[in-house]
């Protein structure tokens, strides 16, 4: 393999959330997310409490959103809310 340009035209990601390889959420951490949505908390209140678990966590709160849309699509069991 040749590299033909070894200057890139954009810096490195300033932190590992930037890439969503790095914001794999576990299953404990899934489980951790139903049941404080469960317990009405918002998703910035659930993202401060899984970063207390778990300092090294690189979610964000579209992450915290997503997997809380997840858990209604399957609370509802595919059906729509209306």
């Amino acid at each position: 393999m040749r590299v033909s340009n070894t200057v890139h035209n954009y810096g490195a990601d300033l932190h590992p959330s930037a890439q969503p390889a790095h914001r794999k959420r576990s299953e404990a951490a899934k489980k951790l997310i139903k049941v404080l949505q469960a317990a009405h908390l918002s998703p910035k209140d659930i993202l401060n409490v899984l970063i207390k678990h778990d300092p090294e966590a690189n979610y964000t709160r579209a992450d915290i959103r997503n997997e809380v849309a997840k858990a209604r699509v399957e609370e509802l069991d595919r059906l729509t809310p209306t």
